[in-house]
C-alpha cells in the first residue's frame, strides 16, 4: 500500500545516479563533431557551458535546501501554484522519457555493430528487450539498484580514464601549434549546442529527494559534486582525444569511426587497434545502458509524486508499492512511454534530443521563477539561475523549431494532454 515506508538511499547512491545519467551518450557522440568545428579549442566548449549552467545548478541547490525532500513539483507548487508545479514535473517526466529512449536505441544500435549476428533482428525489437530488462531491474530493491549503478559506473568511467591517461602519456605540445587560428575561435560558439545535452541529468537528485537521507543536505551536495566531476572529466576527455588523434577526428562520419581513429592514435599495430576499438565501443554501449538505467531509476518517482498529489488519472493505484517498495505502475507507464517514443520516432536522435532538451529546460525555468518570486534583490542566485534557465529554454526551442518541428509538435501534444488530465481529475 502507499502508506508503506519507502527505504532511503544514501548520498553515495544519489551521487552515482547523477553521474550515471550525465556520463552517458553525449560525451562520446560529441568527440568528433566538437573537433571538426573548433579543433584543439573544443575542450573549451565544456568549460563555457559549465559556467553558463553553474548559476542554474546553484539555484536548484538553493531550492532543495529550502524545500526539504522537495522536487520539481514542490518548487513550482509551493512558490507559484499547483498548476505550475504539475507543468514542471510533467514536462520533465516527458522530456526524460525521450532522453531515455535515445540512450536505449544508441545501446541497441551499437550492439548490432559489435555483434553482427544481432542484425537479423530489427533495432526496435532489441530496444523493446532492453526496455523489458530495465523495467524488471527497476522493480527490484533500491539497494540492488545502487549496486547496479556502481557496477555500471565503474565500467562506463573506464574508457574515459583510458583516454585521459593515454592522452597525458603521449602528450606532444606540437599538436597545439594552430589552436589560436581565427577559424577555430569563430567556430567555438556553435559547438555549445552539442554540449548542453551532455550536461543534462545533474538534477536527477530532485526526482529522488524524498528517498534520500537528509535530502536538504545530501541532495544539493550530490548535484554540485556530480556536476563538477562531469565538467572536469569532459574537458579532460576532449583535450586528450585531440592529443591522441588530432584533427583526424574531424573526418569521422560517426561515433564508431571516432573510436577507430582514437584506436589508431594509440598504436600502429592492427591487432592492438582492433582490441582498443572494441574496448571503447563496448564500454560506450554499457555507458549508454547505464545512463538509461539511471533515468529509469529516478524518473518514475516524478509520476509517483504527481499521484501522491492526486493530479493524474487513477492516482490511488499509482501509489501502490510492490514488495520492494517500488511504485511499479509508474515504472510500467515509463516503459510504455519509451516504447511509444521509439515507435513514433524510429529511434531518430534529433527529435528525441529536442524533446528532452525542451522538457528539461522548461522544468528548470519554472523552478527558477518560483525561487525569484521571493525577492529579486535578496535572491541574486535565483535571478542568475533564471537568466541561465531562460537562455537554455530559448536555445532549445529555437533549435527544435529549426531542426525538428515534428518533435516540438509531439512534445506540445503530450504537454497539453497532461494539462488536460490535470484539470479533469
Amino acid at each position: 500500500m502507499s502508506s508503506r515506508h519507502i527505504p532511503t538511499i544514501s548520498f553515495g547512491a544519489a551521487l552515482l545516479t547523477n553521474l550515471n545519467i550525465m556520463i552517458g551518450v553525449g560525451i562520446f557522440v560529441n568527440t568528433a563533431p566538437l573537433i571538426k568545428e573548433a579543433g584543439a579549442l573544443s575542450p573549451l566548449s565544456y568549460l563555457i557551458v559549465g559556467f553558463l549552467m553553474l548559476p542554474l545548478i546553484l539555484a536548484i541547490n538553493k531550492l532543495m535546501t529550502k524545500h526539504k525532500g522537495g522536487n520539481f513539483y514542490t518548487f513550482g507548487a509551493e512558490n507559484l501554484s499547483p498548476t505550475w508545479g504539475f507543468l514542471s514535473v510533467w514536462s520533465y517526466f516527458v522530456g526524460k522519457l525521450a532522453s531515455c529512449s535515445l540512450m536505449i536505441h544508441f545501446f541497441s544500435s551499437l550492439m548490432q555493430k559489435l555483434i553482427p549476428s544481432l542484425n537479423i533482428f530489427s533495432t526496435i525489437w532489441l530496444d523493446l528487450l532492453v526496455i523489458l530488462f530495465l523495467t524488471l531491474l527497476n522493480c527490484l530493491n533500491t539497494r540492488i539498484g545502487t549496486l547496479i549503478q556502481l557496477l555500471i559506473f565503474i565500467v562506463k568511467i573506464s574508457p574515459i580514464i583510458f583516454i585521459i591517461l593515454g592522452g597525458f602519456y603521449i602528450f606532444d605540445f606540437t599538436s597545439f601549434q594552430d589552436t589560436s587560428s581565427s577559424n577555430a575561435i569563430n567556430n567555438l560558439l556553435p559547438t555549445i549546442s552539442f554540449v548542453v545535452y551532455a550536461f543534462t541529468g545533474f538534477e536527477a537528485t530532485c526526482s529522488l529527494s524524498s528517498c534520500i537521507k537528509n535530502p536538504e543536505k545530501n541532495g544539493p551536495r550530490a548535484i554540485l559534486i556530480a556536476f563538477f566531476i562531469v565538467v572536469m572529466l569532459t574537458i579532460l576527455y576532449q583535450f586528450c582525444s585531440f592529443v591522441i588523434a588530432g584533427n583526424s577526428l574531424s573526418k569521422a562520419a560517426s561515433f564508431t569511426d571516432a573510436f577507430a581513429i582514437l584506436a589508431k592514435g594509440f598504436s600502429s599495430n592492427f591487432i592492438i587497434q582492433n582490441k582498443i576499438g572494441y574496448f571503447l565501443q563496448i564500454t560506450a554501449a554499457i555507458s549508454a545502458l547505464g545512463a538509461a538505467y539511471g533515468v529509469f531509476y529516478s524518473n518514475n518517482r516524478n509520476l509517483y509524486s504527481l499521484a501522491q498529489e492526486g493530479h493524474i488519472f487513477f492516482s490511488r493505484y499509482f501509489m501502490h508499492l510492490n514488495q520492494n517498495h517500488i511504485p511499479w505502475l509508474s515504472v510500467l507507464v515509463q516503459a510504455f512511454g519509451c516504447i511509444l517514443y521509439l515507435l513514433f520516432t524510429r529511434g531518430n536522435n534529433i527529435p528525441l534530443q529536442q524533446m528532452s532538451a525542451v522538457g528539461c529546460t522548461l522544468a528548470y525555468f519554472i523552478s527558477c521563477i518560483g525561487l525569484v518570486k521571493h525577492g529579486i534583490r535578496r535572491n541574486f542566485i535565483g535571478l542568475l539561475g533564471l537568466i541561465s534557465a531562460g537562455l537554455l529554454l530559448l536555445f532549445s526551442l529555437s533549435s527544435a523549431i529549426q531542426t525538428s518541428t515534428f518533435a516540438l509538435a509531439l512534445y506540445c501534444a503530450l504537454l497539453l494532454s497532461g494539462l488536460l488530465m490535470f484539470h479533469k481529475v
